[in-house]
């Protein structure tokens, strides 16, 4: 493994642990697009045996890079867990395997997480209030909504002046909601994003996805065939299937929606689900023609730290930092890639709203540069002189670049 792959994992751990407190093998996966949520979702369910026949990629380069994971984690100094997953539900009865290969199988079946000595001293004074505490959001965030009830009338009797009783009752009350139709899709999403998603997030910490994921997935349901309309963007499938990590369906639903090809939010949680499902040749191509078409939308996307290809936001930062005269706007950003990433050379020829635009005539000029041999044919010198015209900052990086 060279030095490159080694530090891409090791931020991608700093970045769960700063998110979730410890690092579970799982969240890596779903990190790095080698596991998708369905997957994921439909093995917690019990539908799938093993884990590891879901996941994308080369089983011996992802072995490497858990082992890798597991190192840097113990480097830290966590503590390794063994972790015992239940089924979803109720009938949380059925233990779930990760692999069939035991050295996967223990690879994947290991968190970790900060020296706990303080909560083992806690558990040793006989801190009920506290054991049932992590109970009952170990039942919230496994959907074992009876044993939840059951540890929070507990902590109720137990210490009825506990801060995060309230939060617990709410999260298990809101269960029942999901028994139910959805009566009115605004309120709905009101509730979702301003009480029950923060209390989640809050009181369930790393698990509050796996609990508000089947809360999404109802209110997508229910925005089923509702035209997206700009000024409510979030009252769209797309939205809530986004916040349940449903890849598949944020690209079905934007796709669907008569007015995709006109909107930059539809189009860019459209490449975003590209991405996440792994297409990401795809994604980038859709990113490409949003520089285009959707400038400013695009340039506010790249600049959020939450931009899923990583790759593709460091390169716009240093293109955004680039001395050039006249400035490089965010339309010649496709231009510019075709010289940083080899990758996009082979791809086909971004489809725009404007074709003529001089950004566009840079990305077709140096397109066809990068496919020709170096003699200075008359074709050649025709392409040159179009990437001149189109922006002369940019001619004069491709001639340091193929020198």
């Amino acid at each position: 493994m060279n030095p490159e792959e080694t530090n891409a994992i090791h931020a991608v751990l700093d970045r769960l642990l700063l998110e979730q407190g410890e690092y579970r093998p799982v969240e890596y996966l779903l990190a790095q697009n080698r596991l998708q949520h369905g997957d994921y979702e439909a093995w917690r369910s019990g539908a799938i045996p093993f884990l590891h026949e879901t996941l994308a990629g080369s089983p011996s380069r992802i072995l490497a890079q858990l082992t890798e994971a597991a190192d840097y984690a113990t480097r830290l100094g966590l503590q390794a867990h063994k972790q015992v997953v239940h089924a979803w539900g109720n009938q949380g009865e059925q233990t779930l395997r990760f692999a069939s290969d035991d050295a996967l199988e223990a690879l994947l079946s290991t968190r970790f997480q900060a020296d706990d000595k303080k909560l083992q001293l806690d558990l040793f004074m006989d801190n009920s209030a506290q054991v049932l505490t992590t109970e009952a959001v170990n039942s919230l965030a496994s959907r074992s909504w009876e044993q939840a009830e059951q540890a929070i009338i507990h902590l109720r009797e137990t210490d009825p002046g506990s801060i995060r009783l309230d939060a617990l009752a709410l999260l298990h009350e809101s269960s029942f909601r999901l028994t139910a139709p959805v009566a009115d899709t605004r309120a709905e999403l009101n509730f979702l994003v301003e009480t029950l998603a923060p209390t989640a997030s809050d009181t369930l910490c790393g698990h509050a996805r796996d609990y508000l994921a089947p809360f999404w997935a109802r209110l997508a349901q229910a925005l089923r065939g509702t035209p997206f309309a700009e000024n409510s963007p979030a009252l769209h499938a797309s939205y809530a299937l986004e916040q349940a990590c449903d890849w598949q369906g944020v690209r079905d639903a934007c796709q669907e929606d008569r007015s995709f090809a006109a909107s930059a939010r539809l189009r860019l949680r459209h490449a975003c689900a590209l991405f996440n499902l792994g297409f990401t040749a795809d994604a980038l191509q859709a990113w490409c023609a949003l520089c285009h078409d959707f400038p400013g939308e695009m340039a506010a996307a790249l600049n959020a730290d939450t931009f899923p290809d990583k790759e593709l936001r460091a390169a716009w930062l240093r293109y955004d930092n680039l001395d050039a005269e006249p400035e490089l706007e965010i339309s010649f950003f496709p231009a510019w890639l075709l010289l940083e990433r080899s990758e996009l050379r082979n791809q086909p020829a971004l489809v725009v709203k404007q074709p003529e635009a001089p950004a566009n005539q840079a990305c077709l000029a140096l397109h066809a540069l990068l496919q020709q041999k170096p003699a200075l044919d008359m074709e050649t010198l025709r392409q040159r002189k179009m990437l001149q015209l189109a922006h002369p900052a940019l001619f004069a990086i491709y001639l340091h670049v193929s020198r």
